[in-house]
């Protein structure tokens, strides 16, 4: 595939965005694997994104996230110019903060890539993101300790834009993907109280059967699987601060201490108090 603008080479592994760029292509670019998450936007024109072996069709204004481990290629560029940023998944899942209430970020982070359906930006919010990108390049070619600080919080600025505007794909089936992801952001509010899949259900305005499965297949685990990981990684924060069993439990939304221990160990292998000493 013919890379019109210069692609930057990805920086070192201690950053959080390993790169950013606004480019066009044409043609067909070969088969590769991902290394870092990659948020991408279609700025103009169309493509076919093979992720996994599997076609989907990309056109401007289409929003979506591709894995580390995915394989990726791209056919049939027309007119096709693109933002892109690299960064580590695991690392901003952690330090989202706030961002994480929105519907639109579970939308864009929390389901499927590769999915027919995907997060749509209108003209005006790639017009208000694509400045920022230009501002991440040249803060990253100057390489300064201050400069990392700009691309990280421009990072999120941008994500902060996409969150609030993007909707899901698709009319016809918009309205079930909105629901999940209206769950998603519930549930990261209000981990620490009692929530039931009644609770779930009653807050999307469908049944709890019909819900289940819309969750199933947009998130691919059950809402009560989403909620447990949410809360035991809210008690690997508190306990990396040397917070009390029991208070970590109650922050967490688990019954009592003995309830928050029967679930680390499913989930983790070793007790809390283990993991406090790694």
């Amino acid at each position: 595939m013919a890379e019109i603008f210069p692609y930057p080479q990805d920086r070192a592994e201690q950053y959080l965005v390993k790169m950013a760029h606004v480019g066009r292509r044409a043609g067909t670019l070969e088969q590769h694997p991902h290394k870092y998450a990659e948020l991408m936007i279609v700025l103009e024109g169309q493509v076919v994104d093979v992720i996994d072996g599997q076609e989907h069709y990309a056109e401007a204004g289409d929003v979506y996230v591709l894995y580390p481990g995915m394989l990726h290629e791209q056919r049939d560029a027309r007119g096709y110019r693109y933002a892109i940023f690299k960064f580590d998944y695991d690392v901003w899942i952690a330090e989202a903060g706030d961002l994480r209430r929105l519907p639109g970020f579970h939308l864009l982070f929390s389901m499927e890539s590769g999915s027919t359906l995907r997060a749509v930006a209108d003209a005006a919010t790639l017009a208000a993101v694509e400045p920022l990108i230009g501002l991440m390049e040249r803060e990253m070619e100057n390489g300064t300790p201050e400069s990392e600080a700009v691309v990280k919080h421009l990072f999120m600025a941008a994500v902060a834009i996409l969150c609030r505007s993007c909707q899901p794909s698709l009319p016809a089936r918009r309205l079930h993907r909105q629901v999940v992801a209206e769950a998603l952001g519930y549930m990261e509010t209000h981990y620490a109280e009692t929530v039931t899949l009644d609770d779930l259900a009653r807050v999307t305005g469908y049944s709890r059967r019909h819900f289940t499965r819309l969750f199933r297949e947009a998130v691919r685990c059950s809402a009560m699987e989403y909620l447990t990981e949410l809360r035991l990684n809210a008690a690997c924060r508190l306990l990396e601060q040397n917070a009390p069993l029991t208070a970590v439990a109650a922050t967490c939304g688990f019954s009592d201490a003995s309830a928050l221990c029967r679930a680390f160990r499913r989930r983790f292998g070793v007790t809390p108090k283990a993991f406090r000493l790694q």
